[in-house]
Order: C-alpha cells, then sequence, then structure tokens
C-alpha cells in the first residue's frame, strides 16, 4: 500500500513552511554567530523602515558597523527625503538609489536601495512606482543571470484596494525567476480574520510569490505586535535564511535573507580591506634600481619595447607582491563611527532588551488592569509596572544621550578634517561639498556591446573611439549612390606645405632636458607606473630614454608602448 500524504508531497510547499518555521528574530550579537563560512558565500538582503533619515540614518549606520557581515543591498522605507538629497546620506561601499518621495508629503514617503559598489546595479524604471497608494524602486543586478530586488512601502493613508491592485501589476511586470521585494506593507500577515489579509495573499501566491518572514516585525508600546514587514520571492528554492534583527531604529524590526546566488561579492567587514598588490618601499625600489641597471649594462635592449619590457620586468620582481598585503583599516561605513561609540549602542540594545523583558510581565494590581490596557505608564500600584516604567525612562535617557553622542562625534570629525585644511580654499570645498551631498560618487560603467554587457573600463574607452572613428566611413556606406555623398577623410599630409628644411631645426633631446622634464612631473599622475618610482630610476633610464626618443623623431615611427593613453568619457548634461 501507499502512504496518501506521502503521494501529495510537494517539495516547494515544504520548503516555503521550513523558511517559515525557521524564521527567527535576532539580537545583533546572535545574528553575528549566526554567520557561518558557508553563509559568507551567500548573497544577503536587509530592509528597515527607518522613520526618516534625518533622525535615524546615522544610528542605523552604527548597527551595519556592529553585523560582521557586509549586506550586499540594503533597503530602506520612509525616508522622508527626496531624490535630490540622498548623496547626503552615504553609506562606505555602496552605491544609493532614491525613489522621489510622494508630492506634499513630509512624513511617511520616501523608499531606497542601497547597492554594494563592485555590483553593477540599473534602476527598473517600470517597475519603480510612486502614487498615493504605492512607491516602489526596483534595480537589476546585471550579470550572466540578473537578480532582480526592489523595495516597497504601503502608506496606510492611501487605498488598500488600489495599492492590491497596483502591487499585481507590478508583480505581473517582474521576470519570472530571481525577484526579491523587500518592503513594509503595512498589511499584517498575522490577522487572518482580515479581508485585505486575504485578498494580499490571493495575489502573491497566485503570481508565485512567497513570504519570507512569519514572525512579529513592529512592536509599538500599548499596542500588539504585527507582521507588516516582509521579504516576498518567486525563487525560494534558493533561500538559504530569513529572519528579523533587533536594531531600536524605529518601531520596526530589520528583516534580512539569504540565498544561494551565481553573484558573490565580498560579505565579511573583515575581509575589507585595502589590498596592495605592489609594495614600492624605498627598499623595494632601490633593488628595483640596482637590478635594471645591471640588466640593462649586460643586456642592452635595441629598441624602446625591448627597454619598456625589461623595466617592468625588473619592476614586477622588485616590488610585486607574491600574495596581496592587507593594511590594517577596515572600512566604516562612516569614518567618525568611534568604538566608543559602538560601545554605546551596545549599552543601549542591553537597556531596550532589559525594557522590553520588564514588559512582558504581568502587572500584579487587579485594581489597575483596566488602567494598564488603556496606558501602561499610568499604573504604578506594582513593581512589575513600576520597573516596567523606569526601564523604558533609562533606554530612552539613553538613547537621546546617544543621539547626541553621534552628533557631536560628527561635528568633531568634520571640524577636523577642515581645521587640517586651513588655508587650502580647495580642499576645504572639497569636504564642504562631501557634507552637502555633492561628492562625486562612482558607479560602475555598464553598456551593451554586440549584445553583451561590458563594465570594462577599458574595453568601453576602446569601444568608444572605434564608434568616433567610424563615424564618416559610416555614414559614406549609408548613402553611397545617393545624391549626399560624403567624401573621403584626406590624409593629414593633404594639408602640409611644402616642405623647406632651411625654415626651421628640431635639436635632438639630451639628457638634461629628459631629467628636467622627469623632475618636474607631479607624484601621483601616473596610471601603470608610479612617478616616485621613475625619478628615482632617472640616472639609470635617462640615457637610453634620449638615445630612444631621437631615434624616433629621425624615423619618424613611434611605438605602441607610447601612443597608450587613458580615454575618459564625460557626459553632458542638458540644458
Amino acid at each position: 500500500m501507499t502512504d496518501p500524504e506521502a503521494e501529495d508531497y510537494d517539495p516547494c510547499i515544504q520548503k516555503m513552511s521550513d523558511i517559515l518555521e525557521t524564521c527567527t528574530n535576532y539580537a545583533l550579537k546572535d545574528f553575528n554567530t549566526l554567520i557561518t563560512p558557508n553563509m559568507q558565500n551567500n548573497f544577503s538582503t536587509i530592509f528597515q523602515n527607518i522613520d526618516g533619515n534625518k533622525t535615524n540614518f546615522d544610528a542605523f549606520s552604527l548597527e551595519l558597523e556592529r553585523i560582521s557581515r557586509k549586506f550586499q543591498v540594503i533597503g530602506l522605507a520612509e525616508t522622508n527625503i527626496s531624490a535630490e538629497a540622498n548623496n547626503v546620506y552615504q553609506l562606505e561601499g555602496y552605491n544609493s538609489f532614491y525613489q522621489n518621495k510622494h508630492i506634499n508629503k513630509a512624513k511617511g514617503t520616501g523608499v531606497a536601495i542601497y547597492v554594494d559598489k563592485n555590483l553593477n546595479a540599473v534602476v527598473n524604471d517600470n517597475l519603480s512606482w510612486v502614487t498615493k497608494n504605492l512607491e516602489t524602486i526596483f534595480v537589476t543586478l546585471q550579470h550572466s543571470e540578473p537578480l532582480h530586488i526592489g523595495v516597497l512601502y504601503r502608506p496606510p493613508s492611501g487605498d488598500s484596494t488600489e495599492a492590491l491592485n497596483e502591487i499585481r501589476k507590478i508583480v505581473e511586470m517582474c521576470p519570472k525567476k530571481n525577484v526579491y521585494i523587500l518592503g513594509d506593507f503595512n498589511i499584517n500577515m498575522h490577522d487572518k480574520s482580515s479581508k485585505l489579509v486575504d485578498d494580499f495573499e490571493n495575489i502573491i501566491f497566485g503570481l508565485g510569490l512567497t513570504p519570507l518572514i512569519s514572525i512579529s516585525t513592529h512592536h509599538k508600546p500599548g499596542c500588539k505586535s504585527t507582521c507588516i514587514d516582509n521579504i516576498l520571492t518567486n525563487s525560494t528554492e534558493n533561500v538559504v535564511h530569513s529572519g528579523t534583527i533587533s536594531t531600536c531604529i524605529s518601531h520596526h524590526n530589520a528583516i534580512f535573507n539569504t540565498f544561494k546566488s551565481h553573484i558573490i561579492t565580498s560579505s565579511n567587514h573583515s575581509s575589507q580591506k585595502y589590498f596592495q598588490y605592489y609594495d614600492y618601499s624605498n627598499k623595494n625600489v632601490h633593488k628595483f634600481v640596482n637590478e635594471l641597471s645591471t640588466s640593462l649594462s649586460s643586456e642592452p635592449p635595441n629598441n624602446f619595447s625591448e627597454f619598456f619590457s625589461t623595466f617592468n620586468v625588473q619592476l614586477e620582481k622588485a616590488c610585486k607582491l607574491d600574495q596581496p598585503k592587507s593594511s590594517k583599516r577596515t572600512v566604516k561605513n562612516n569614518p567618525w563611527i568611534t568604538q566608543g561609540l559602538i560601545t554605546s549602542i551596545d549599552k543601549k540594545h542591553e537597556l531596550y532588551s532589559e525594557w522590553k523583558k520588564a514588559e512582558k510581565r504581568k502587572c500584579l494590581s487587579p485594581t489597575a488592569l483596566e488602567l494598564l490596557n488603556k496606558s501602561p505608564a499610568r499604573c504604578l500600584n506594582c513593581n512589575n509596572c513600576t520597573s516596567m516604567i523606569a526601564r523604558h525612562t533609562e533606554f530612552t535617557a539613553h538613547r537621546r544621550l546617544l543621539n547626541h553622542l553621534i552628533n557631536s562625534a560628527k561635528r568633531k570629525y568634520h571640524g577636523g578634517k577642515i581645521a587640517e585644511c586651513a588655508g587650502d580654499s580647495k580642499k576645504t570645498w572639497l569636504i564642504i561639498n562631501e557634507l552637502r551631498g555633492k561628492k562625486k560618487r562612482e558607479i560602475k560603467p555598464n553598456f551593451i556591446i554586440d549584445n553583451e554587457r561590458i563594465t570594462n573600463r577599458r574595453v568601453i574607452a576602446n569601444e568608444f573611439n572605434k564608434y568616433f572613428a567610424s563615424l564618416a566611413s559610416n555614414l559614406n556606406e549609408v548613402y553611397s549612390g545617393d545624391y549626399l555623398r560624403i567624401n573621403p577623410i584626406p590624409s593629414f599630409t593633404d594639408y602640409l606645405p611644402t616642405s623647406i628644411p632651411s625654415s626651421i631645426y628640431l635639436r635632438e633631446c639630451d639628457c638634461q632636458e629628459i631629467m628636467g622634464i622627469i623632475s618636474e612631473l607631479k607624484n601621483g599622475k601616473s596610471s601603470d607606473i608610479p612617478i616616485h618610482v621613475v625619478k628615482k630610476s632617472s640616472t639609470v633610464i635617462v640615457p637610453y630614454l634620449v638615445k630612444y626618443f631621437n631615434s624616433c623623431m629621425i624615423d619618424g615611427y613611434f611605438p605602441c608602448e607610447l601612443k597608450t593613453g587613458r580615454i575618459s568619457p564625460i557626459f553632458k548634461k542638458r540644458r
């Protein structure tokens, strides 16, 4: 006989059930113990209803600093700022994308998404909406298999029916795989008697989405805990873990999930260090100069190409490291964060935990029970309620003190940076513009070439060069045989007059001239070879350079090594 239950077994439903059953709330220190070497290789996202960037963004930065892993994607809701102000609120190592907040709405609006700067993210405008019922922003992480992540916020003041219709339309436009929607839906999934919950579940389940959060995410004093924040996905098979994290940022816990992905980046704070593959110390540079001198003397190069090859070979032998050497500096979300602030935020979490434990104790005064249900702060007739009130007062006082310390730390840090630049207006304005959010952000380029997405800057620059160089010839081919014809591009020699040998004389360069040019070069201006290395080796290389430069001028031939340049396409805004 067969087991009828075994025949009805659906691995997808079982996977969904396992995810929701293992969904757990973590204190930050407990969440850090959850991280294992295997989890470090998984993709991770976190979402927080921040309840105003101006009030809580700095505290949220501190919370991220306490987490021992780096989330590839961070979602925020209720930022209460417009997209134009997003540069003021930056996290080190991330590119930010902000949605415009709702018009004429100061609070309860705004969504944003932060993406690891090592990932190539593009905003999906078709899925990014702003209405009175729903706010969304979606990005696509470009890879061999794209990943689509969105942040959603449903204002409780909007029309819930219209909001569900808009959610349906957005999900219907989403790809059928690798979609993750993080957000504050303001739909309590624990309220099974609600028609809104039934309608919402019918929509998401009918469109192949699964919620990953099954526990309370919103805790407001005097109110019942609710599950209104969630993460939806149509790739349940890849999910590894999901849950909530107590951050004490707002009445909302942060929610997170980790999943298997073909997109792998460094996800550990401890691994985020500045790597140096070359060590141009004085000792190594001195060794390089000696080895170069010996090599050039024993086997003199015949031309510049051979000289350039010998130079690079000796430089790599002397200065390139066998293994990457990392510094002891650790990247922080914001440079003003100190260990003292982290310790203070640890204390805040301890006080929050004590308050919550005291809040769960029952009132010992039956006569005060009615008052307790209406307002816990009015019950002063038993030790449990008195303890709860005292813990809450202590927590709120420490939180105010912490906010003051954060503001003081920021003022001290930025004031010190400005003081260091006293007398240098250019550097001073760089700092001021950074504080104003005018700092230039580095976003990975992304171009489609022959139906392939290209991010390598050198390839992009070469393709730009090919495109502009071929414009005239391509136009000739297009209009070949028609009345419009573009004449072939003349050679530069066609524009030169008849040569007059006695009119000008170009003297050969000498060692003194080349030495003078090298000494005037500014350090840090070279893309491949550090200028200070060239200066240190000038006494060795100058005689050879003089020989090769004069030969190039006489023969009219310049090797490819001297034709390499840096091309930086600059976008011009429309006026």
